[in-house]
């Protein structure tokens, strides 16, 4: 029982920890850097949509 509540807890404080982490990131991005990245998150859409692996499912 003592296992997983520490397991939780230490779950639980990784993932604030990333949080604050990718916001901090994501807070200092400029305009053009946004840019870069919305344009790579869209190709990868059209990636995945293309492939027939995926759609097969």
């Amino acid at each position: 029982m003592q296992t997983a509540i520490i397991v939780a807890f230490n779950l639980s404080q990784w993932f604030n920890r990333t949080t604050n982490e990718v916001m901090y990131y994501f807070s200092g991005l400029s305009s053009t850097q946004w840019g870069i990245l919305s344009a790579c998150a869209v190709t990868f859409g059209f990636l995945c949509m293309r492939s027939n692996d995926l759609r097969k499912r």
